[in-house]
């Protein structure tokens, strides 16, 4: 059981790091790991990513100010799915997840906009804010309700719906 136990630790904790060591930059709130700049990611999402986090905050009403979450951005889907199976042992199809445990998003880059990210962010705020987590169909009503309002903040005016 210990041995299981190292190994889990090993693949969420020091492997990731491992992995993206030589390429990172920090926000106050994230540390970012993966080939992109930080000024790719800021052009990408059209904003720098702690004024995305203090929006998400601001929308729900729940401010955390110490939030320390680590994002890893795979150069493709098919990366993160394969990072998501070894991880959870299941299938995995979607662009992104947040891991509580880990305190990591993981996100394909070239699927990343601000209102993904921002869904991953309100899984982070919410599992860090309460004591007893929000069951996660709570959180994904949630987190949908941040997604779609960044979403339509960004967009210009013609496509706002």
């Amino acid at each position: 059981m210990k041995k299981l136990f190292l190994v889990l630790l090993i693949l969420v904790y020091v492997l990731p790091l491992q992995c993206f060591a030589e390429e990172m930059f920090s926000t106050k709130y994230f540390t970012f790991y993966g080939e992109q700049t930080q000024e790719q990611v800021v052009e990408k999402l059209g904003m720098e990513p702690d004024k995305l986090y203090t929006k998400v905050m601001d929308m729900l009403n729940l401010h955390i100010y110490n939030l320390n979450v680590e994002i890893i951005m795979f150069n493709n889907q098919e990366e993160l799915s394969q990072k998501a199976q070894l991880l959870t042992g299941e299938e995995f199809r979607e662009r992104s997840f947040y891991l509580h445990s880990a305190g990591t998003i993981y996100i394909s880059y070239p699927d990343m906009t601000a209102g993904i990210l921002a869904h991953e962010m309100t899984h982070a705020l919410l599992c860090s804010y309460f004591v007893n987590r929000p069951s996660i169909e709570m959180q994904e009503i949630l987190c949908g309700y941040v997604e779609y309002k960044i979403k339509n903040m960004i967009l210009p005016e013609p496509f706002n719906f």
